[in-house]
């Protein structure tokens, strides 16, 4: 890979090497993948999936994994931080991610899994200790596929890593806010120009705008 190649160029290589990425990722990688090459001149196929795994993988968002124990059948204690906020709460399921999802249901985070899958690493690339990357696929605000990754070599505790290894959380979680937002804003200025008796121009389009936002 040189600075002059593109994102199909990502894409290929990565994919060649047996790991997950979708042409959006590429694209995103892009920018990062060029830099390094320009300061080096080739870039060999380990130096990007060095940079595949800290820019996609290993994200860092709001949301922290701290402690996942299995208490009983098919119950599940889940103990998280988001934006260092604690919480720990006991989740039920029919497997450690069913328990997940419901313990962020029950946290106020309820969100849709899609579907997940679990990959077969290389193990001279990343060390023995490494056995399959989970790979998770959320569903966002607009119906598109959030995925997450995660590597562990207890299979279950990677896919539960794999839902909070997700930096996209955070836009889901800001969406929800600023929808609040606006609704208050709405609701603020309907009241502060008592929009339904009003007849002015200005009244008739600012409650037009909420309508149109609620």
């Amino acid at each position: 890979f040189t600075s002059q190649s593109g994102k199909t160029a990502i894409f290929e290589i990565i994919s060649k090497a047996g790991y997950p990425i979708t042409i959006q990722e590429a694209i995103r990688l892009t920018p990062v993948i060029k830099e390094a090459a320009e300061k080096i001149g080739e870039l060999p196929t380990r130096n990007i999936i060095d940079i595949y795994f800290r820019e996609i993988c290993n994200v860092q968002g709001p949301f922290k994994l701290t402690n996942f124990d299995h208490v009983e059948d098919n119950k599940f204690v889940v103990e998280f931080k988001y934006n260092d906020k604690p919480f720990k709460v006991t989740g039920e399921g029919n497997g450690p991610i069913d328990a997940c999802m419901d313990a962020l249901k029950q946290a106020g985070f309820e969100r849709k899994l899609l579907f997940y899958k679990q990959i077969a690493m290389d193990e001279e690339l990343l060390g023995s200790g490494a056995i399959a990357m989970s790979v998770i696929h959320i569903e966002g605000n607009n119906k598109e596929s959030i995925i997450g990754r995660a590597i562990h070599k207890n299979t279950a505790v990677a896919n539960v890593r794999a839902i909070f290894k997700n930096e996209t959380w955070y836009t889901l979680c800001v969406d929800f806010g600023t929808i609040c937002l606006n609704v208050f804003c709405c609701i603020f200025i309907c009241k502060f120009f008592d929009i339904q008796g009003s007849k002015s121009t200005l009244g008739q389009g600012l409650r037009g705008s909420c309508r149109s936002n609620l």
